[in-house]
């Protein structure tokens, strides 16, 4: 959903925009329809509706043509676009605990580097070198400011998605602090070096900028915090790998703990029916023997399930292996509980990504 929510995100803000300034009736419906739909496609991007609320307010004060009531239309309009998913909304704020992620809270540092990608910065300084050089040092800044009210629109959409995330994700345990769910922050950051790149003087300069920016940004394949996407980070071909060597000719059942969200209770009590993209990362790196997928909020329901299927199948075996793309403290306290006999051995790191074979030490062993 994340295209289409950026669509919407940049096309809202563009719609408000040019009705602030022109006042035509044709682009606050436009703005209605397109800020109404940002919801369906991310609920934490409800945030740019404050930043628009803060746009909409200064631009007033420097005198937009549109009247204040025709602002609080508008904004009743939107909301009324919300409607339909409040029952899911008020779901979703209710079970929160199971969309947030099992990581440390964030640190300035991380919002930092967050909101200055190193592609861009990067892609920025190594073009104006370039620039620098191939013009023979015909490289210049021009400063042009903008109005109040556009620098608070730029600050705030740059900043808010981003902080609130932060906040939220610091100071309570929903961990909510991931790039994919913070994406507005970039039509701000994005607007921000826009802002940047056009004070670049002469054209051709800010051409060979703009080149090699696109160059980095193609490169890094779309991951902004480093020059080249990281396979250390979830390394599913490296735990798959030793959990097939730990196997060896034997083939073994691995439980998998879903890294997914979606992946619940009610779809793991039926692991022959699970669909595919429950169980994506092993499309590739294949499992050494029969998969047990298991709910990534494991608790007292998913225990239950595996003590009645699953469990009387691995102590006939022996062995069996854990991996896990979503580590719980639940999980690891059950699983050591229930395998008092079984000695876990990691198979090594791979970075969010855990692999356990556990070998049951008694004489049936095999």
């Amino acid at each position: 959903p994340y295209a289409f929510l950026l669509l919407f995100v940049v096309g809202s803000t563009l719609a408000l925009a040019q009705w602030l300034n022109s006042g035509r009736t044709r682009y606050a419906v436009l703005y209605v329809v397109t800020a109404g739909l940002i919801p369906y496609f991310h609920f934490l991007a409800l945030t740019v509706w404050g930043v628009h609320a803060l746009y909409a307010f200064a631009r007033k004060r420097e005198g937009s043509p549109v009247r204040l009531h025709a602002v609080l239309g508008a904004a009743g309009a939107v909301l009324l676009l919300l409607a339909p998913l409040l029952p899911l909304l008020i779901k979703m704020a209710r079970e929160r605990q199971t969309h947030t992620f099992n990581i440390p809270p964030p640190n300035v540092r991380d919002l930092a580097e967050f909101l200055t990608p190193s592609v861009l910065v990067f892609g920025v300084l190594f073009g104006l070198g370039l620039a620098w050089v191939v013009l023979r040092r015909r490289l210049t800044i021009q400063l042009v400011t903008r109005s109040g009210s556009t620098v608070l629109l730029v600050a705030a959409l740059a900043l808010v998605p981003a902080v609130a995330a932060f906040i939220i994700s610091t100071i309570s345990p929903s961990r909510i602090f991931v790039e994919r769910y913070m994406i507005a922050s970039m039509v701000g950051v994005a607007m921000a070096a826009g802002w940047g790149l056009a004070q670049i003087q002469p054209a051709a300069a800010r051409s060979i900028v703009i080149a090699t920016l696109a160059l980095t940004s193609l490169g890094a394949y779309g991951y902004t915090r480093r020059l080249w996407p990281p396979h250390k980070d979830d390394d599913w071909r490296g735990a798959m790998a030793a959990a097939r060597q730990a196997s060896g000719t034997s083939r073994l059942t691995v439980l998998f703990k879903c890294p997914f969200i979606e992946c619940t209770e009610r779809q793991v009590e039926l692991p022959e029916s699970v669909s595919n993209w429950v169980t994506a990362p092993l499309s590739l790196y294949p499992a050494p023997g029969k998969v047990v997928p298991v709910a990534i909020r494991f608790d007292e329901s998913s225990s239950s399930y595996l003590e009645a299927t699953v469990v009387p199948g691995l102590e006939r075996e022996g062995r069996f292996i854990v991996i896990s793309g979503n580590p719980d403290e639940y999980f690891s306290t059950w699983t050591s509980r229930r395998f008092p006999g079984y000695t876990p051995q990691s198979l090594g790191s791979f970075g969010t990504v855990t692999a356990t074979l556990y070998v049951r030490q008694d004489p049936g062993s095999r």
